[in-house]
């Protein structure tokens, strides 16, 4: 008669490693534009960033990014296009519809688009390591109310060292200030000071549930924890992204989504494809209409 042994525990898989090395700017350039219009749609904008200096309404930013995806897609596009060129699509040019004379603006508008594209290129290809995080931890480490990271000790993770550039989320960089290595989230949570590893918790008991839900206990046994300390340098994606929308204003971005700004009234078509939102429409129309071509 065979007899059946208990088939062997499995070894607990290993979480997954942080990105490593330069990251290209066209697999950040969608995120990174949500995440700065969002901000901007939700009242928060950006906080390292003048608000009176930001010329486009939260509701304008609602818009674009609550389109069904079509005008926030075809303006991630359009930016990644003009960050890697170097300039601005020529104005579309509709039958029968006046277009508005051509100004300084588009020289104004490449300008910004070279400097910041040149910027953005810079700060992607120094990054070591790429990581993500939920919220709220994302938010806490953007305010630098949480500084100090806790990672299970595997893979890419091991290879962090002091002085590493991290990029969080795609639009976050952070400097590493220095790793420590536990045996436990518990000894972690003991050494380093709580409230910067977990704002708002208060208790050790506390904080070792929060990392359970990521990480099993085999793994932590197996692994041991890295407290990765942070700082956050003021040259950020995000306020870069900020200033590129600053500076090409309702009538530049109106250029990157295929629209012409004519002379005249106002075309029906626009009214409606606004949802008739009067907010949006004194924002993106002022005294000339943006005529959607992909729409006509």
């Amino acid at each position: 008669m065979a007899i059946s042994h208990p088939a062997a525990s499995p070894a607990p898989p290993c979480p997954p490693s942080p990105g490593v090395g330069g990251v290209p700017l066209s697999s950040a350039i969608g995120d990174l534009l949500r995440f700065v219009l969002s901000s901007h749609a939700a009242g928060t904008g950006n906080p390292d960033h003048d608000p009176a200096a930001f010329p486009l309404s939260p509701s304008y930013c609602a818009r674009l990014l609550n389109d069904d995806g079509d005008l926030f897609g075809k303006l991630a596009v359009g930016i990644e296009q003009c960050l890697d060129e170097g300039r601005l699509p020529g104005p579309p040019a509709v039958a029968g519809i006046p277009v508005g004379e051509e100004g300084p603006e588009e020289t104004e508008w490449e300008a910004v688009l070279l400097e910041k594209g040149a910027e953005l290129k810079l700060m992607y290809n120094a990054v070591d390591f790429e990581l993500h995080v939920q919220e709220p931890y994302f938010t806490q480490l953007r305010a630098e109310a949480k500084t100090v990271e806790g990672r299970l000790a595997t893979g890419n993770y091991n290879r962090i060292t002091q002085g590493s550039l991290l990029l969080f989320n795609k639009c976050l960089l952070l400097n590493v200030e220095a790793v420590k290595k536990y045996s436990s989230f518990s000894e972690m949570l003991q050494a380093e000071i709580i409230s910067n590893v977990l704002p708002g918790i208060s208790s050790i008991e506390e904080g070792v549930k929060v990392y359970r839900k990521f990480y099993t206990e085999e793994r932590e046994k197996s692994y041991g924890v890295l407290a990765i300390s942070v700082s956050k340098p003021s040259v950020q994606p995000y306020t870069t992204m900020t200033d590129i929308l600053a500076g090409l204003g309702y009538d530049g971005l109106g250029r990157l989504l295929g629209m012409a700004r004519t002379a005249g009234q106002v075309s029906r078509k626009l009214f409606d494809r606004c949802g008739r939102n009067g907010a949006l429409e004194q924002d993106a129309i002022a005294c000339y209409a943006f005529i959607d071509l992909s729409a006509a």
